[in-house]
């Protein structure tokens, strides 16, 4: 078989043609940007609409009213993208003039368009079926039950269009389908409900329905950002009002099919003078306490991911929840310093609990049995070595399709027994787990897994992504750190020992995998090679054939006790190598004999060098 080989002016070439063929898709319209999007006027926050995308998304500002074509070419309506070619109803957005308590509202501002229009269609970033998209999203809020049935209104209004129906250029396309939303209120049952679910509503869009053959499915979540310091942060300030509650909504979205486009709406209040309530939006201006509307906010349109192109490029953060009320607003160092150690306690354990081979990971070996003797069977010991000498790996499960299963970090299967992820060094969170119990129950201590119920564990997000290496939400600053502490669901197991604690036997809560991680520039290889073995490869066939290797110690911390050789892999011949030391720190030279597959081999060598023989 014959090779070719590419230049390397043609690889950069092509490189270049590939960042291109990315750039054009991903942008469009050169008035795609990312930003809050505002409708209202004057300069409280307050009393604007405004939609902010929270994934990078870039989107195009649509003015209020008329055909846009302006943005789009000025081409004839027929021609303009889709959500300027639907039907049209015209509402008026509140404005406010004047301070508390001599605020006046009028609804002078007409609008029949959206705020922003999202995706490929549009010209701006494209939105793929089946990842899940999130908008920060304000038009107003909630008054609860005040006995104004002329305030009871459903919040959120859904639109579907199907795709197909714009192809031929018809204008004035009607919807396939509309879907009104109420949102939870508190001190009703919804409410209830709505807490115990983390503080979010998940909903199914048209579940069930199909449009001319086609599912309209599409996943929808809605948070609230409770907290007065991020809703202030935003802009929007607090009032005395009561039972009213300022909805800033963090909305995520997830189609299922590319065949629909969606259009979000939201029916909310607004307070003016601190005990007056006001519609955002209203159909007549004239009588707006009884006309109030739904004002038109932002659009979606999906499309299916091409099959060349990366899971990775767009697929946005892990996406956090709500932080309790009493973390928001604390600095990423002093949510650090929030402790909220784990101090459930089980019952008596039972002999189950002290048992090893009744479980694959969890087979005899007298090498772990020798491990446990030298560390005296004390489990204080064994935890401690699993914390800090196994290294954390394989911690992200993926779906089929390449994405991350759900919004929380979930660990796969296990591949590793307890004996192999103490011979590698290495295991996932479960594994570690495996290890760790083990470890105990042949030490005499009682201990067993506890797996926490979906998404029961939390970890503050800036934690985890130090304890990944990957940066798992929000954008960071030069030193790493996320602006917007967040909690991320961590659906991992720990270890639960039953231990004597002050004279006590109590369950103790063990959690190998949280480990404390640091990086750290070593020593440059190359520098310390002897004169005829400048590269790795060269050195390395010489160990592997048997011939004698001097390195020159001219920095004992790093060349002592010869753990400067190579990886177990590289050792893999069956020969002897004599490995010489000169001038350590006693000025005299000594020698190392290392046979591969011997024992002391296994980890006195350097770190892998990738490099093939």
């Amino acid at each position: 078989m014959k090779a070719s080989f590419f230049s390397c002016a043609q690889i950069f070439t092509a490189y270049g043609l590939l960042l291109t063929s990315l750039w054009a898709q991903v942008e469009t319209n050169s008035l795609a940007e990312t930003k809050r999007f505002i409708r209202g006027s004057g300069t409280d926050p307050s009393y604007h609409t405004f939609v902010a995308p929270l994934d990078f998304q870039k989107g195009i500002e649509l003015s209020p009213m008329g055909s846009n074509a302006d943005k789009f070419g000025n081409k004839p309506l027929a021609q303009l993208p889709w959500f300027c070619r639907t039907t049209k109803f015209t509402s008026y957005h509140l404005g406010v003039s004047g301070v508390t308590p001599n605020q006046t509202a009028s609804y002078t501002l007409a609008s029949e368009n959206p705020i922003v229009a999202f995706g490929s269609l549009a010209g701006g970033s494209p939105l793929y079926a089946g990842q899940a998209y999130s908008f920060a999203y304000y038009s107003g809020g909630q008054t609860g039950h005040n006995g104004n049935p002329n305030f009871n209104q459903y919040d959120l209004l859904i639109t579907a269009y199907e795709k197909s129906a714009f192809t031929t250029g018809a204008t004035a396309v009607g919807p396939a389908w509309q879907e009104p939303i109420p949102l939870p209120r508190k001190g009703t049952a919804a409410w209830e409900a709505f807490i115990k679910n983390g503080s979010q509503l998940e909903h199914t869009i048209g579940q069930g329905i199909l449009v001319n053959g086609k599912s309209l499915e599409c996943k929808l979540t809605v948070r609230y950002v409770e907290a007065q310091s991020i809703r202030e942060t935003l802009g929007v300030k607090p009032t005395t009002f009561a039972d009213y509650t300022p909805n800033v909504l963090i909305v995520t979205v997830k189609a299922a099919t590319s065949d629909f486009c969606w259009q979000f709406g939201y029916t909310g209040l607004s307070i003016i003078n601190n005990n007056v309530p006001k519609w955002m939006s209203v159909s007549d201006p004239q009588n707006p306490d009884q006309s109030g509307q739904h004002e038109l906010a932002f659009v979606l349109d999906f499309e299916d991911r091409p099959a060349w192109r990366s899971t990775f490029i767009d697929r946005p953060h892990f996406k956090g929840t709500p932080m309790p009320s009493s973390y928001q607003g604390r600095t990423v160092e002093e949510l650090l310093q929030v402790s909220g150690p784990v101090t459930k306690q089980f019952s008596a354990p039972g002999a189950a609990y002290s048992l090893v081979d009744n479980s694959p990971e969890l087979r005899s070996h007298p090498v772990l049995d020798q491990l446990v003797a030298d560390m005296g069977n004390d489990p204080m010991a064994l935890a401690n070595y699993v914390i800090n000498e196994i290294e954390l790996t394989d911690a992200l499960s993926y779906n089929d399709d390449g994405s991350v299963n759900e919004q929380s970090l979930n660990t796969g299967g296990v591949n590793r027994g307890a004996l192999a992820t103490y011979l590698e060094g290495q295991g996932s969170p479960v594994e570690q787990c495996a290890l760790l119990v083990y470890l105990l129950r042949k030490s005499g201590t009682p201990a067993s897994y506890v797996f926490p119920p979906n998404n029961g564990l939390k970890m503050l997000d800036s934690r985890m992504s130090k304890i990944l290496r990957m940066q798992l939400e929000g954008a960071v600053d030069y030193n790493g750190n996320s602006n917007i502490p967040s909690l991320i669901p961590v659906n991992y197991p720990w270890v639960s020992a039953y231990v004597n604690v002050d004279g006590v036997n109590k369950w103790v809560h063990i959690f190998p995998w949280l480990k404390d991680t640091e990086i750290n520039e070593g020593y440059n290889l190359y520098d310390y090679m002897p004169e005829g073995y400048k590269t790795d490869s060269s050195g390395l066939k010489n160990i592997c054939n048997g011939t004698r290797l001097y390195l020159e110690a001219t920095r004992p911390p790093i060349i002592s006790k010869a753990r400067m050789l190579t990886s177990w892999w590289s050792l893999k011949r069956k020969s002897s190598t004599t490995v010489w030391i000169k001038g350590d720190a006693t000025g005299n030279q000594s020698a190392r004999q290392i046979t591969p597959g011997s024992e002391p081999c296994r980890r006195c060598l350097i770190p892998t060098i990738p490099t093939l023989l």
